[in-house]
């Protein structure tokens, strides 16, 4: 009688035994590759959700006028005014006059935006502005939020030769565009995800 040396058996586990690295394997690199899809899409959300605010930022600005300035002072719209303090998420940091040479615009070393500013203008109440309803996306958490500087005029012709018309007049606007800076922020699925986009606005009246 032959004897039964048992290497079928001990082949067949080896077997067995890989497959089941495989199998591991495999299973692993599907939860990864559906979490980096579920990351994929939350920060997709929250870009979407920041350029759905910068676009209504943008609405905000071609439906409201700036006032009117008459002198050395604030650059308001509709009783709210730009400041360093950004009141309402309204930002201007120069100094301002009633023409455009008296108009200047001084960037800060941690522009308003940046999470170091001390303003903190994302995290404090009254110092940004909340997306319409109509601007909140689906799917994210909400709290789509933004904040407008005023950047001074720009010249529309810049090979004209320079004026010192009043803002405020037809004379003005024909010359002068105003011109704004608005960053927004969106958030994904959670809070923790989060975009911020950025545009310059000329406002041609």
């Amino acid at each position: 009688m032959r004897r039964q040396r048992g290497s079928v058996l001990i082949v067949s586990l080896g077997m067995l035994a890989i497959l089941t690295l495989i199998g591991l394997s495999g299973a692993n690199t599907t939860v990864l590759e559906e979490r980096m899809a579920g990351h994929f899409r939350d920060q997709r959300v929250a870009f979407e959700a920041a350029e759905a605010a910068l676009t209504d930022g943008e609405n905000w600005i071609e439906e409201n006028d700036l006032a009117a300035i008459a002198g050395p002072g604030s650059a308001c719209i509709a009783g709210q005014c730009f400041a360093a303090s950004c009141p309402s998420g309204l930002c201007f940091n120069g100094t301002l006059g009633n023409t455009y040479n008296a108009c200047s615009h001084v960037p800060t070393a941690n522009p308003v935006w940046d999470r170091d500013n001390a303003l903190d203008v994302w995290n404090t109440s009254g110092r940004h502005r909340a997306a319409s309803n109509n601007a909140q996306l689906t799917g994210s958490v909400g709290g789509a939020r933004y904040v407008i500087e005023f950047l001074c005029f720009l010249r529309l012709d810049p090979s004209a030769p320079l004026t010192s018309e009043l803002h405020g007049s037809a004379a003005f606007f024909r010359d002068y565009a105003e011109v704004y800076r608005i960053t927004a922020m969106g958030f994904g699925a959670t809070p923790n995800v989060r975009s911020v986009v950025q545009s310059t606005y000329r406002k041609v009246r």
